[in-house]
């Protein structure tokens, strides 16, 4: 059986590369399958998240791996945000998005629990 993964992920910079090589990987060295994207507040709202895992999969063409959106709050209050990555998460290019992959109906939490169970 090939492994199967869940990149849970807050898009920015860092994890949008982990994401990159990950499909990547699978693709050219018969990697570990990537079987969803889960979203979390982190470097940027989740709703940046969203959109950068829907540019990303875009741009390698991979429109075929779900996406759960998970929550825009943090358990911890933070202080002093940085925007390592700019606002957005990506170094905001301002680039649009064309036909977005949308956003499967299951939350994150959910979509973890139901799929670890799926692919044990």
């Amino acid at each position: 059986d090939k492994t199967k993964i869940i990149i849970d992920n807050d898009a920015g910079g860092d994890d949008a590369m982990a994401i990159f090589l990950a499909l990547l990987y699978q693709k050219h060295f018969n990697g570990p399958e990537v079987v969803a994207l889960t979203t979390v507040r982190g470097n940027t709202a989740e709703h940046n998240v969203y959109t950068n895992n829907q540019r990303i999969l875009k741009l390698i063409n991979r429109q075929d791996v779900p996406i759960y959106r998970g929550i825009n709050n943090s358990l911890f209050p933070t202080f002093g945000e940085r925007n390592y990555y700019g606002t957005d998460g990506l170094g905001d290019t301002g680039e649009s998005l064309i036909d977005p992959v949308p956003a499967q109906p299951q939350d994150a939490v959910t979509a973890l629990i139901e799929l670890s169970k799926k692919h044990e």
